[in-house]
């Protein structure tokens, strides 16, 4: 069976068409990855799919919102690792673009492209983007390079298991080591995210960060009523490289993330949707 008749399989199988969610064509792509790649290109390109909208319709993609989500990529991180991650992005829109689940009239994949960098004496571009980097309190910042060390030595630990199941057996078929390598890849994209996070972030004090006081902030445990049909929804508010949506975990960056940060208990906010503007109210806010 060929790749594309595998591919056309899936799609098939999954139900997947133009009228299918950002989020449901993420789980359909990561299918097709090799087991060693799927967890770091799951954990990049669900940023972008949280950016724009798990639920977002694939038909709807339009190029102002992949355009907007390169100039943010672009603004608070490395443009090493801005260029990896916007290619890891850039094949998933290749692939909706080639299998006609979003429109092909709008070359949406051509509109994801990084700033360059110029350097030059006055280096004015590339002020500009270390300014607009993310904004971390000296406690958030301390946290993160804790998470780096653990993370560093489960990343020894792994390479300790990788060798000990290299050597118990053929590695064709060797569970514990497509285990290892898996867990070694996630661990890897997990560091590689937040050293680029501290890279270009801005610390500042925390007595200056006025969402500390009782508003939502990075770490918040939130409730959101809809107000229009009383559904509640909980989730975390996270920095993007900890985003999980599958796991209540949404990103500061998202939509709903940048309209609730600093608000307070008994606010209202409105979501732009497929369906229309939604109104909700923050019921509940708690510390992480």
């Amino acid at each position: 069976m060929s790749e594309e008749t595998t591919i056309a399989k899936l799609i098939s199988d999954e139900k997947i068409s133009a009228e299918s969610t950002t989020l449901d064509a993420l789980k359909c792509y990561v299918r097709l990855l090799p087991v060693d790649e799927r967890m770091k290109e799951r954990a990049v390109i669900n940023d972008f799919v949280e950016n724009i909208g798990e639920n977002k319709i694939l038909n709807n993609i339009r190029p102002p919102e992949v355009g907007d989500y390169s100039q943010q990529i672009t603004s608070r991180m490395a443009n090493a690792d801005t260029q990896s991650r916007l290619a890891s992005v850039k094949k998933f829109l290749l692939f909706l673009h080639e299998n006609d689940l979003i429109s092909k009239d709008l070359n949406i994949p051509s509109h994801l492209r990084s700033k360059r960098i110029i350097t030059t004496r006055k280096t004015k571009n590339k002020s500009k983007i270390i300014e607009d980097g993310p904004k971390l309190t000296r406690s958030r910042f301390k946290s993160l390079i804790s998470q780096l060390d653990k993370l560093n030595k489960q990343k020894m630990d792994l390479a300790g298991d990788i060798q000990n199941a290299r050597e118990d057996g053929d590695v064709r078929e060797n569970a514990p080591l497509e285990a290892a390598r898996e867990a070694q890849a996630m661990v890897m994209a997990k560091i590689n995210d937040i050293e680029n996070l501290m890279r270009g972030a801005i610390i500042i004090d925390d007595s200056s960060q006025s969402t500390l006081k009782g508003k939502v902030n990075i770490g918040s445990k939130v409730n959101l009523k809809n107000l229009e049909n009383n559904e509640t929804h909980s989730f975390q508010l996270v920095d993007y490289h900890e985003a999980d949506p599958l796991n209540g975990k949404i990103s500061v960056d998202s939509p709903v993330g940048k309209l609730i940060l600093g608000k307070s208990k008994n606010d209202k906010v409105s979501v732009k949707s497929p369906s229309g503007t939604i109104e909700y109210k923050i019921v509940s806010n708690t510390d992480r």
